[in-house]
């Protein structure tokens, strides 16, 4: 699978399954499948509902910061998150979004 970033045992809990996952294994996967995404998808918007996770790991992947750092993160139920890749790189475009604001 590859090395993880940072460190790998950094533990999160999905709120399904209830069992711990390493943040750092989780920001390695997401990660390669955002940069699938953009490519596959170039100029063109993709949606992805996921739990907050998972999101948290493709926010961290997209500022390029450790596991953590990313367990600062909160991501609200519900909420939206909204990333784009550019040709420099990854911009976070906003986090926990909720309607109404």
């Amino acid at each position: 699978m590859g090395a993880a970033v940072g460190n790998a045992t950094a533990p999160f809990t999905t709120p399904l399954k209830r069992r711990p996952i390493a943040l750092g294994i989780a920001s390695v996967r997401v990660g390669a499948t955002l940069e699938h995404l953009a490519v596959r998808h170039r100029d063109s918007d993709v949606v992805v509902v996921s739990h907050g996770g998972a999101i948290r790991a493709a926010v961290a992947h997209c500022l390029k910061i450790g596991p953590d750092s990313a367990l600062h993160l909160t991501v609200q139920n519900l909420s939206l998150t909204r990333v784009e890749r550019t040709d420099e790189g990854w911009r976070v475009v906003c986090v926990n979004e909720l309607p109404g604001y």
